[in-house]
């Protein structure tokens, strides 16, 4: 999976590449429209139009049939169950090119949340990072070995360090005191693992990412940085960046939650689509 992100990476960097340095509007509107349109040639390719076509005036008969007969309960009644019948025929008829979507879209949606999801910590922020454990190694006492964290210059420890073995978890504050790119350094035993830190320098940001995980869950949601190696006693080291605000008249689109760019990501997608299924001759 690492291997696969590392191609991936680099390849949508470059994708990405005349959008660094522009609103991130920019960059978030072209690839939503390319993601409508394509979603439209999947609909058009993956799917039988011609039966979705009958499908849907079939329900708006039997919806008609409703308001015109709504004093009739046994007409509204069979008008009913026959537009639900008819409306998950339908639905049906979408999860071919849905699942053709899907899989491109997941990885899509992975890169534009590590570039405009988040934000870099500012100098003199405090955030705790959380640090999940995995084949926890034990001393000669028995007792689990202590995770230690060496803080390179720009970043230090901004609190007590708290180990939760019943959780296999540690937790601990951390404040940023310079700007930078920092390997964050945390040691288990014989084992020895980093966790990249982003503090300002917003404007050079390339990808930026919460977490560091060996779940492929995770490394496909975040897929910044490599895998713990096999066997390794971190399941996972999380950063809780603030939220990366996108204002557009007024408002902010990324609606203060870390999936609200993902949201009007899709919304997007989902406006070009209708406004285009007729140049494609598409039906949805």
């Amino acid at each position: 999976m690492s291997s696969f992100n590392s191609f991936f990476n680099g390849l949508f960097g470059a994708v990405w590449t005349p959008f660094r340095s522009i609103d991130p509007w920019v960059g978030l509107a072209v690839l939503s429209a390319l993601v409508g349109i394509l979603a439209l040639i999947a609909m058009k390719y993956c799917s039988n139009q011609t039966r979705i076509a009958q499908l849907k005036d079939s329900y708006k008969a039997h919806v008609l049939a409703i308001k015109l007969f709504r004093d009739d309960l046994g007409i509204v009644l069979k008008s009913l169950g026959r537009t639900l019948v008819q409306i998950s025929f339908y639905m049906g008829h979408q999860l071919r090119p849905m699942a053709v979507m899907m899989i491109p879209f997941v990885f899509l949606f992975a890169q534009m949340q590590m570039r405009l999801a988040y934000k870099p910590l500012d100098v003199g922020d405090k955030v705790n990072v959380t640090v999940q454990m995995e084949n926890w190694a034990t001393g000669s006492d028995g007792l689990p070995e202590e995770v230690t964290v060496e803080f390179p210059d720009g970043l230090e420890l901004a609190g007590a360090k708290v180990h939760a073995p019943t959780i296999d978890r540690v937790m601990f504050p951390m404040r940023a005191t310079k700007p930078g790119v920092y390997d964050l350094k945390l040691t288990c035993g014989s084992e020895t693992v980093t966790k990249q830190i982003h503090v300002g320098m917003e404007e050079d940001l390339t990808m930026l990412s919460p977490m560091r995980s060996s779940s492929t869950t995770d490394l496909i949601l975040y897929p910044t940085e490599e895998a713990f190696g096999d066997g390794s006693a971190f399941a996972s080291i999380q950063v809780p960046y603030p939220v990366r605000e996108l204002p557009l008249l007024g408002i902010d689109w990324s609606f203060g939650f870390e999936l609200g760019m993902g949201l009007t990501f899709m919304i997007l997608s989902i406006v070009v689509a209708l406004l285009f299924k007729g140049v494609f001759g598409v039906t949805i």
